[in-house]
């Protein structure tokens, strides 16, 4: 038997086996990972991608690709989209002049080539811009859309990273992050056999939200539930001066600045399954000769120094932020430093001096602002991630030298306070002039800002 095929029915053919494959292996990927269940018969999504603008994000592309491909079917049944939905296509591409992330403009998702080529592990960022494609929502506000798509991308997709707790300036209209955690908030509190992010997304969808979809479900309205949550989430500070009457006023600055300043600590040493102290009692004693200590659970400050240092309220901040560590392990000098770290490079303003640079005969053991200036040296040339390991280890009571090696590619802590001290020597010299500055003795650290340091 003779078989004659012309040319473009060998093209034709070839075409049917390219997508049957391609289409075959789509549906493959989509269902590889047993953690990510979804409903039969769902219909995969075919995404295009286009990194020839850059070719030195192809891996990254390919993760993308196969991580979107992956999670396609379980942010559609999220979503409640059909799964006998058509087949949905879209393409992304990476664009060299734009400057930000990445962005949606009908079927396609640009990425900004600066931010990804620094950027390589936010596929995040990418599973953000599928969801918004996904959801085509009919009505109802963007803050909302933008508030459902993170809550997918950070409590469903990579739910290990913890998102910040909103601060009293924060608004559950600014959407993004900030709606997120307030949609998880109403979630974990409300038992609802479907949550609200459920209903929000299916009125959405349909195009009948309204603002009263808050009462009807949650018997309050959405500003109501905000504020429950702002007030479940702020901390409750008690503060007794009755032996100093005449620090009334102090008593009530402190009070402010450490309500505004608790969100910013608990943001900063959060980990997860970490519950933070939300009551400090604060006590002011009139027998008491030093400036401020640790009693228990009540922080003691004394009547004859605040007296004559009211504008010293960042003492009381450093013993918050004592008290919100809460560490099972770690040497005292560092959580120490740390501390300082947060007090005097995020709290403090330019009218309180920062640290000086360690004087030649200190150590990082010495603690309190020797280590916070360690600290400090190390974030300005490697960058924070390492402060959140330190605080999670130190934590969760795993903490030994040993780490310092694996955070900074073998160097040991000796190492890097050699370093740093060779750092700021070589700068100085290189000023090619004489420049004074007050070194920091150990005792004049502890003398000088009068802080009982434990």
């Amino acid at each position: 038997m003779k078989c004659s095929v012309s040319v473009r029915s060998y093209h034709c053919i070839l075409s049917l086996v390219f997508h049957l494959i391609f289409n075959a292996t789509l549906l493959e990927a989509g269902t590889a990972d047993n953690d990510v269940t979804v409903k039969p018969g769902r219909n995969p999504i075919q995404i295009h991608m286009n990194y020839t603008a850059t070719r030195d994000l192809k891996d990254f592309a390919d993760k993308v690709h196969a991580t979107l491909i992956k999670w396609y079917p379980r942010l559609a049944d999220e979503l409640s989209l059909s799964p006998s939905t058509p087949i949905k296509r879209i393409s992304i591409t990476f664009d060299p002049v734009y400057e930000r992330v990445t962005y949606l403009t009908g079927n396609k998702i640009v990425g900004g080539v600066k931010y990804y080529r620094t950027h390589q592990d936010d596929v995040g960022s990418m599973i953000y811009t599928l969801i918004r494609y996904i959801q085509d929502y009919k009505n109802g506000p963007d803050w909302l859309a933008q508030g459902i798509a993170d809550y997918l991308r950070f409590y469903i997709f990579e739910p290990h990273h913890l998102l910040d707790i909103p601060s009293p300036k924060d608004k559950y209209t600014d959407g993004y992050r900030v709606t997120a955690y307030f949609l998880n908030y109403l979630v974990n509190k409300f038992n609802m056999t479907q949550d609200i992010v459920y209903w929000l997304n299916k009125h959405c969808r349909e195009g009948t939200y309204s603002s009263t979809i808050w009462v009807t479900f949650l018997d309050e309205t959405v500003d109501e539930l905000w504020a429950d949550m702002m007030t479940s989430l702020a901390p409750i500070i008690d503060i007794d001066y009755s032996a100093a009457p005449d620090l009334k006023s102090l008593a009530r600055n402190i009070n402010s600045t450490l309500s505004s300043f608790y969100p910013i600590v608990v943001n900063a040493l959060k980990t997860a399954n970490f519950v933070p102290r939300k009551y400090f009692k604060i006590i002011f004693d009139g027998k008491y000769d030093g400036v401020v200590h640790w009693n228990g659970n009540q922080i003691v400050g004394g009547v004859p120094y605040y007296r004559t240092h009211q504008d010293d309220i960042g003492s009381m901040v450093y013993m918050m932020i004592r008290l919100i560590q809460d560490y099972k392990n770690g040497p005292r000098w560092l959580t120490q430093g740390i501390a300082d770290y947060w007090r005097f490079y995020h709290y403090e303003d330019s009218r309180i001096p920062k640290p000086s640079i360690p004087g030649r005969h200190s150590k990082y053991t010495d603690g309190s602002q020797a280590a916070a200036y360690l600290l400090h040296y190390l974030e300005r040339k490697y960058g924070k991630k390492f402060l959140d390991k330190l605080n999670q280890a130190c934590r969760e009571g795993n903490y030994s030298d040993e780490i310092w090696p694996k955070l900074f590619g073998g160097k040991t802590i000796n190492n890097l306070w050699n370093e740093m001290m060779k750092y700021e020597s070589d700068i100085h010299i290189g000023n090619n002039r004489f420049t004074y500055r007050r070194h920091i003795t150990r005792h004049q650290q502890r003398t000088s800002f009068k802080i009982d340091y434990f």
